[in-house]
């Protein structure tokens, strides 16, 4: 008796909530590795709710301004076959170089927020100037040579040597 006295009780003065949820697939959103969830809860009481959505660009859950922002102007590096790719953040500059889509294949300057550098090196470069395929034949930002480090006041902490990738001298 007890339980449907519960059961009358949730049924008159509670709203039991049903939700849908919609993942809409916008046009390039494979391309963009973009995904936007949605769904309206509907009550009980007849009512629905206002469209609610979650954003993703990849894995990362982003706000709807940075969704829209992203699908209207996509990663520049996509475009980049090859160029000298300048990446800025809140206007600055936090690293730049010569690339192929987002593979280092060149100079590379990393700087900290102060504009000073951080890194500057130099990835391998295909001399065939064949670009397909970069990561399976050994050319996707694998560092050569001699990479500086420098501390924060511009002063060189360490410099490094490289050869295919492997540290080989400190």
């Amino acid at each position: 008796m007890t339980r449907i006295i519960i059961i009358l009780f949730l049924a008159f003065h509670c709203n039991v909530v049903f939700s849908q949820l919609d993942t809409i697939v916008e046009p390039n959103a494979k391309e963009k590795n973009t995904r936007r969830e949605c769904w309206r809860d509907s009550l009980s009481s007849g009512q629905v709710s206002p469209t609610k959505c979650k954003y993703y660009i990849g894995k990362k859950k982003v706000t709807e301004q940075e969704y829209e922002d992203y699908l209207k102007f996509p990663d520049p590096s996509s475009k980049c076959t090859p160029c000298y790719l300048i990446n800025k953040v809140k206007g600055k500059i936090t690293y730049e170089g010569d690339f192929y889509t987002d593979c280092g294949i060149g100079v590379y300057i990393e700087r900290y927020n102060n504009g000073k550098i951080k890194v500057k090196g130099y990835h391998k470069t295909p001399l065939d100037q064949n670009y397909t395929k970069l990561f399976d034949r050994g050319y996707c930002s694998v560092r050569i040579g001699e990479w500086f480090y420098y501390k924060e006041n511009g002063e060189l902490e360490k410099t490094i040597v490289y050869n295919d990738g492997i540290e080989i001298k400190k």
